[in-house]
């Protein structure tokens, strides 16, 4: 939620931006060890699995804003 704050205000955007990469790519193994617990077929393991590459796209956006 910090993170969102900070990206709705222009001063503060490169900041909340720089701060939501970091935490997308911190919280990315926990994600991966999230994933491998819980294996498909299950609903909950194929969710799982299926996010993992939902986040590459969330780090580029996010680095992107960070260098504006």
């Amino acid at each position: 939620l910090t993170c969102a704050a900070l990206l709705v205000h222009p001063r503060t955007r490169r900041t909340g931006a720089a701060l939501a990469a970091a935490t997308f790519v911190a919280v990315f193994p926990a994600n991966i060890q999230a994933a491998a617990d819980h294996r498909p077929p299950s609903p909950l393991g194929v969710a799982m699995w299926a996010r993992l590459p939902l986040q590459a796209p969330l780090i580029v956006w996010a680095v992107r804003n960070a260098r504006r």
